[in-house]
């Protein structure tokens, strides 16, 4: 990936933020954006996703600013549609930084970016609480049992990414997570997320 952020084709939506591990569904149309589609399928795949800044309505036909945390992904599956259109699915893989945009003759948009890595230092034991809260999480119902127990099947990356997808409705708050380059600072910050949720959906028990 890293050598991908070097000439990242960026899509910008509005109020989205992707995160590792999701799978975004896109519709598109706009001419920019078809030519952007048929660049990052001739070249794998690989491709991007901004948010873009309040305000962007004012130069949505240029350059309008983007945040700086972008969702690196790749796109897998692609369905042409007959007018020109296509759907899209893109699978997010990391996340990025930008550092600057590259000027060309396209009408979409590329950007250098650097690619997050969180550090893992110091997670056993932050891993573990987070992993004991899922497990009270479990025993609030059936259905909540039933996904737990999917999640915690799998890696501690996974099993983080995909909280905060559930946990973090917000761009905002997903750009924080998508900016923090530890990972215990995103653990402990989950931690908390979960402890307020499992509080409610823990029914009161009267005396």
């Amino acid at each position: 990936m890293e050598t991908l952020c070097e000439d990242l084709p960026v899509f910008p939506l509005p109020e989205l933020a992707m995160l590792p591990g999701s799978l975004l569904p896109l519709h598109v149309f706009e001419g920019r954006y078809r030519d952007l589609v048929g660049h990052c399928l001739g070249l794998g795949g690989g491709i991007g996703v901004a948010t873009l800044k309040p305000g962007y309505g004012v130069n949505y036909e240029g350059s309008p600013p983007i945040h700086e945390e972008i969702g690196v992904g790749r796109i897998v599956s692609h369905e042409p549609l007959e007018d020109g259109r296509s759907n899209i699915i893109v699978q997010a893989l990391g996340s990025a930084l930008v550092c600057r945009e590259h000027q060309g003759s396209e009408r979409f948009r590329r950007f250098e970016c650097r690619l997050l890595k969180p550090h893992r230092g110091g997670t056993t034991r932050a891993i573990l609480q987070l992993r004991m809260l899922l497990v009270q999480l479990g025993s609030t119902s059936e259905r909540a049992a039933e996904e737990v127990e999917r999640m915690m099947g799998m890696n501690d990356a996974k099993m983080l990414d995909l909280l905060a997808g559930q946990l973090l409705p917000r761009a905002t708050e997903r750009r924080r997570y998508l900016r923090m380059e530890s990972w215990l600072e995103r653990i402990h910050w989950m931690e908390g997320k979960l402890a307020t949720f499992v509080v409610s959906q823990t029914p009161d028990i009267e005396s």
